[in-house]
């Protein structure tokens, strides 16, 4: 292997880098030159000039496909869901939302305390909704049915 270095634009031969002014550089690798910029740095978030965006082109062309749900919608949709609920020998019809909130509430009575603390938490953010909604509405909250309250706490109101 050759080499021949010059001290002031580092020449050398075989696999390695020729620099030949500040800021270029010459990588000569099986037979293949190339010129690399050293001022403008390739590497993560920054691609070549080449593979990056035209002015006014958007990565995602066509965009989210009509029809897809987003995730509040699919959640909602899912608590909406009615199942039936055994309680005390009788068959009942019951949100997911309704009886996974009587679920914790039964565990939290049993001694459970991560259900304990989630019941309080969600206990303070109903009587949080529920006095926006008196502020809002001249409506009294006794006067509200059970749908209505449960549709304040989960900030469905309207």
């Amino acid at each position: 292997m050759q080499r021949a270095e010059n001290t002031s634009n580092k020449l050398s031969l075989g696999k390695s880098t020729v620099q030949v002014d500040a800021g270029h550089s010459f990588s000569h690798i099986g037979g293949i030159s190339r010129m690399a910029n050293n001022s403008k740095k390739i590497g993560y978030g920054k691609p070549p000039k080449e593979h990056q965006f035209k002015k006014g082109q958007s990565g995602n062309p066509n965009g989210r496909p009509k029809g897809t749900l987003n995730v509040a919608t699919v959640v909602d949709k899912t608590l909406q869901e009615m199942v039936v609920v055994n309680e005390n020998g009788e068959h009942k019809m019951l949100t997911k939302f309704e009886a996974a909130i009587k679920q914790m509430a039964n565990k939290a009575a049993l001694g459970d305390p991560r259900a304990f603390r989630e019941l309080i938490n969600l206990a303070r953010y109903s009587e949080t909704a529920l006095q926006k909604s008196e502020q809002q509405n001249s409506r009294p909250t006794a006067d509200l049915t059970d749908e209505e309250l449960l549709a304040i706490a989960c900030g469905h109101v309207k």
